[in-house]
């Protein structure tokens, strides 16, 4: 999906958080004592998919810590005259964030190449990341199929030297996550996706084809980036 779905999903979610805390403030209805501050993910969790997709600003990094703010004292772990520190150390915290997101403002897609390579020189491809996000190489001589999932972390995935004997199927899964997937030249093309707020992006020039390789991908709050050369002012990671 385009942006302004995600954007629409985070605007839909503050509203309901606010509507949410001004009714409990204002005594229209009461919440069980077992539930306190669980309406507080209503800020947190669109502040991560923010972060995640659209990087670190100023913006998402005060939502989230006004929200684990917000949660601390829904729970009594921190009560309101501890507010003041907790402030401060949240300001903190957030200029930080602010920070650290304008010097990683690089796209996801190339932000995924930090990683340095690792061989996973398979003819079947196999690759479950979750959380650390990683960078592999295949150069095997025969890649018959492949199955790659990434779940919030950034994916790269490079067999664009590996040798394809037959046309190819491959499973790819992002779940607030990014994959970035090099395929070999001359190559078409078949996409098949299941989308849930992200998108998948085709950069690959089809030219003279030799064969097909067919892409079913599971996105949930994600990027799949499908190329057949590295970016620019990327090294070979090795």
């Amino acid at each position: 999906m385009k942006k302004n779905t995600v954007v629409s999903f985070i605007v839909m979610a503050l509203i309901v958080g606010a509507a949410v805390y001004l009714g409990i403030s204002a005594g229209w209805w009461q919440v069980n004592s077992a539930l306190d501050g669980l309406w507080t993910f209503l800020l947190i969790v669109p502040a991560i998919i923010w972060m995640l997709i659209f990087n670190i600003n100023f913006f998402n990094s005060a939502l989230f810590f006004a929200g684990f703010g917000l949660l601390l004292t829904e729970t009594g772990l921190v009560s309101k005259t501890e507010w003041v520190p907790l402030l401060i150390a949240m300001g903190v915290m957030t200029i930080a964030l602010t920070i650290k997101g304008a010097v990683d403002s690089k796209p996801a897609e190339i932000m995924a190449f930090d990683e340095k390579a690792k061989q996973n020189d398979t003819d079947t491809i196999k690759i479950a990341d979750a959380f650390a996000g990683g960078r592999y190489t295949n150069i095997s001589e025969n890649v018959k199929e492949g199955n790659i999932s990434a779940t919030a972390c950034k994916l790269v995935y490079d067999f664009s030297k590996a040798e394809l004997q037959q046309d190819i199927t491959l499973k790819l899964k992002a779940s607030l996550a990014t994959i970035v997937l090099i395929v070999p030249k001359n190559v078409k093309l078949v996409v098949n996706t299941n989308c849930t707020c992200g998108k998948l992006v085709n950069r690959v020039e089809e030219k003279s084809v030799s064969r097909t390789i067919t892409i079913q991908a599971d996105i949930k709050f994600g990027k799949i980036f499908v190329r057949d050369t590295l970016p620019e002012n990327i090294s070979k990671g090795e």
